[in-house]
C-alpha cells in the first residue's frame, strides 16, 4: 500500500464516528449508536438522549406487544395523534433486516417546548412483543435527529444470528428465539407468553347479560357502587367499569375516547406516555395512558387503563392533584394493571 494511500485510509477511519451497541431490553434486537448518545434503562422502556442544535432529542423503545394487522396499527397511530391534536405528516414502511417498519411522521406543539417533531416505528417482525420506538426533537432540529438514527437502524441484526421474518397476525406463530444472559435461546411462545396465577381478589360482575369474574392482586379492595371503586397501594377512588365485547366499542379506540375526554380538565399537558398495548402478567391484553400536566385548580395526572380478554375488558380511571404523589400514583397503577385478569368464561 502506498503512502497516500495510507494516509487517506487514516483521514477515514478517524473521520467515521466511534460507535457502541444498543441492546433492547428483551435482548432480541442490537444496533450501533453513536458514542455520545445517552442510554438508559427504565422499567418500561429505554430511552437514548442526544444533542441537536435547537436541543435535545430523545428516542424511546418500548416492547410493544401487537399482532393484528399492519394498516390496523397506523390507523391507530391516526386516530390517537389526531385527537391529541397533532398533524400527521407522512405514513410509510420500509424494510428492515427485509421485514416492514411502519413509520409515522408527525409535528405539534407544546407549551413550554414550543414547535416539536416526531417520529414513531414499529419493527413487523413474528415476535410476541415487537420494536417499537419514539423519536422526539425540536421542529427545526428534526432533520438532524432522524439522520443518525435512521442510520443506526440500518445496522440492526438480531443477537441470535437468525433472521426475523413478519408478522402474519396469529399470536400462536410467534416463535422469534430470545437471546438470554446464558448465551442459549428459548422460544418467546415459551416464555413471553406463559402467566402467572391471577390474585386472589374476586369481583364477580354482569354486563350486557353476560357473567364473568375479575380477579385483582392481594391487598386490593373492591367497593361495589355507581361507580365500583378500588384501592390499592394507598390510592384510593379508582374508578372501574367493564364492558362486554358484543355490544361496547372496541377496548383500544373506547379506551382514547375515554383519554381525549380528560383534556378539557387541563391548561397545559407537560407529559402524556403509554403503556402498550402488551400483555400483562396474568395474560391480558393491556394497554395504559398517562397524561401529567396543570388544570385550573392545579396539578393534575390522570391516569386510564384498559385489559381485553377477547369476550370482555376493563377499565379503570384514576386521579392524582398533587405533583409530590405522581410517582406513586403512576407506578402503582402501573403495578396494578399488570396483575388484572379475568377468569375463563365457556
Amino acid at each position: 500500500m502506498t503512502v497516500p494511500a495510507v494516509v487517506a485510509l487514516l483521514a477515514l477511519s478517524q473521520a467515521q464516528p466511534t460507535t457502541k451497541t444498543f441492546v433492547t431490553s428483551d435482548r432480541i434486537f442490537e444496533m450501533q449508536v453513536p458514542k455520545e448518545w445517552t442510554i438508559k434503562k427504565e422499567k418500561t422502556r429505554q430511552t437514548i438522549t442526544f444533542s441537536v442544535p435547537d436541543g435535545t432529542a430523545m428516542i424511546e423503545v418500548y416492547g410493544t406487544r401487537y399482532v393484528q394487522p399492519a394498516e390496523d396499527w397506523q390507523a391507530l397511530q391516526r386516530t390517537v395523534n389526531e385527537q391529541m391534536k397533532r398533524t400527521i405528516v407522512r405514513q410509510w414502511d420500509e424494510e428492515i433486516m427485509a421485514v416492514p417498519m411502519l413509520f409515522t411522521s408527525l409535528r405539534y406543539s407544546e407549551p413550554k417546548g414550543g414547535d416539536m417533531g416526531a417520529l414513531i416505528g414499529l419493527l413487523y417482525t413474528n415476535t410476541a412483543e415487537k420494536f417499537h420506538f419514539r423519536l422526539s426533537a425540536p421542529l427545526a432540529s428534526m432533520e438532524a435527529a432522524e439522520g443518525p438514527w435512521r442510520a443506526a437502524l440500518l445496522t440492526m441484526r438480531t443477537g441470535s444470528g437468525s433472521a426475523p421474518t413478519t408478522e402474519d397476525g396469529n399470536p400462536d406463530s410467534n416463535v422469534e428465539v430470545k437471546p438470554i444472559a446464558e448465551g442459549r435461546t428459548l422460544s418467546m411462545a415459551a416464555t413471553a407468553n406463559r402467566p402467572k396465577p391471577m390474585g386472589p381478589v374476586k369481583y364477580a360482575f354482569t354486563t350486557s347479560g353476560r357473567s364473568g369474574v375479575l380477579r385483582f392482586p392481594k391487598g386490593c379492595i373492591v367497593t361495589e357502587g355507581s361507580p365500583t371503586t378500588l384501592e390499592w397501594a394507598g390510592v384510593k377512588g379508582i374508578q372501574l367499569a367493564v364492558y362486554s365485547n358484543d355490544d361496547s366499542p372496541a377496548s383500544a379506540l373506547f379506551l382514547m375516547q375515554e383519554v381525549n375526554k380528560d383534556l378539557d380538565r387541563y391548561k397545559t399537558v407537560s407529559m402524556r406516555e403509554n403503556f402498550g398495548p402488551k400483555r400483562n402478567l396474568v395474560g391480558l391484553d393491556t394497554l395504559t395512558v398517562v397524561r401529567t400536566g396543570f388544570s385550573e385548580t392545579g396539578d393534575l395526572q390522570s391516569i386510564a387503563a384498559a385489559g381485553d380478554s377477547g369476550k370482555f375488558y376493563f377499565m379503570i380511571r384514576s386521579d392524582a392533584t398533587e405533583a409530590k404523589q405522581f410517582r406513586q400514583h403512576r407506578e402503582a397503577l402501573l403495578k396494578l394493571v399488570s396483575e388484572i385478569g379475568f377468569e375463563p368464561t365457556p
